[in-house]
Protein backbone atom coordinates (compact mmCIF):
# COMPACT_ATOMS: atom_id res chain seq x y z
CA UNK A 1 0.00 0.00 0.00
CA UNK A 2 1.51 3.89 -1.27
CA UNK A 3 1.70 5.80 1.72
CA UNK A 4 0.98 9.57 1.13
CA UNK A 5 3.68 11.57 2.76
CA UNK A 6 3.18 14.79 4.64
CA UNK A 7 3.61 18.26 3.50
CA UNK A 8 6.43 18.16 6.01
CA UNK A 9 8.21 15.37 4.73
CA UNK A 10 7.71 16.16 0.75
CA UNK A 11 9.49 19.70 1.81
CA UNK A 12 12.01 17.96 3.55
CA UNK A 13 12.55 15.81 0.42
CA UNK A 14 13.10 18.37 -2.23
CA UNK A 15 15.71 20.79 0.50
CA UNK A 16 17.50 17.64 0.43
CA UNK A 17 17.57 16.55 -3.18
CA UNK A 18 18.12 20.61 -3.81
CA UNK A 19 21.10 20.14 -1.26
CA UNK A 20 22.55 16.71 -2.40
CA UNK A 21 22.70 17.56 -6.52
CA UNK A 22 24.22 20.95 -5.53
CA UNK A 23 27.06 18.80 -3.67
CA UNK A 24 26.87 16.38 -7.02
CA UNK A 25 27.63 19.87 -9.14
CA UNK A 26 30.91 20.32 -6.82
CA UNK A 27 29.06 23.47 -5.02
CA UNK A 28 28.79 24.00 -1.22
CA UNK A 29 24.98 24.47 0.03
CA UNK A 30 25.00 26.57 2.89
CA UNK A 31 23.88 24.97 5.47
CA UNK A 32 23.26 27.85 7.79
CA UNK A 33 20.62 29.54 5.43
CA UNK A 34 19.08 26.55 4.69
CA UNK A 35 18.06 26.39 8.39
CA UNK A 36 17.09 29.97 8.20
CA UNK A 37 14.99 29.39 5.14
CA UNK A 38 13.56 26.32 6.37
CA UNK A 39 12.69 26.70 9.88
CA UNK A 40 9.95 23.90 10.21
CA UNK A 41 12.09 21.59 8.79
CA UNK A 42 15.42 22.29 11.51
CA UNK A 43 15.63 19.11 13.22
CA UNK A 44 15.66 16.82 10.43
CA UNK A 45 18.10 18.87 8.44
CA UNK A 46 20.22 19.23 11.31
CA UNK A 47 20.34 15.55 11.86
CA UNK A 48 21.25 14.92 7.92
CA UNK A 49 24.16 17.64 7.82
CA UNK A 50 25.69 16.08 11.42
CA UNK A 51 25.57 12.38 9.52
CA UNK A 52 27.00 14.10 6.18
CA UNK A 53 29.75 14.95 8.33
CA UNK A 54 30.04 11.62 9.53
CA UNK A 55 30.15 9.79 6.51
CA UNK A 56 32.30 12.63 4.30
CA UNK A 57 35.55 11.32 5.16
CA UNK A 58 34.73 8.04 3.83
CA UNK A 59 33.23 9.19 0.80
CA UNK A 60 36.58 11.03 -0.09
CA UNK A 61 38.11 8.21 0.23
CA UNK A 62 35.86 6.51 -1.96
CA UNK A 63 35.51 8.73 -4.27
CA UNK A 64 39.90 8.73 -4.55
CA UNK A 65 39.72 5.42 -4.77
CA UNK A 66 37.57 5.34 -7.76
CA UNK A 67 40.01 8.16 -9.51
CA UNK A 68 42.48 5.60 -9.03
CA UNK A 69 41.00 3.10 -10.72
CA UNK A 70 40.44 4.99 -13.46
CA UNK A 71 43.71 5.97 -14.00
CA UNK A 72 44.90 2.58 -13.88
Amino acid sequence: MKRDRSGKEQSLEEVLAAYLEAQEQGRRPDEDALLREHPELASELKSFFANQRQIAPLRKKRGSERVLTALV
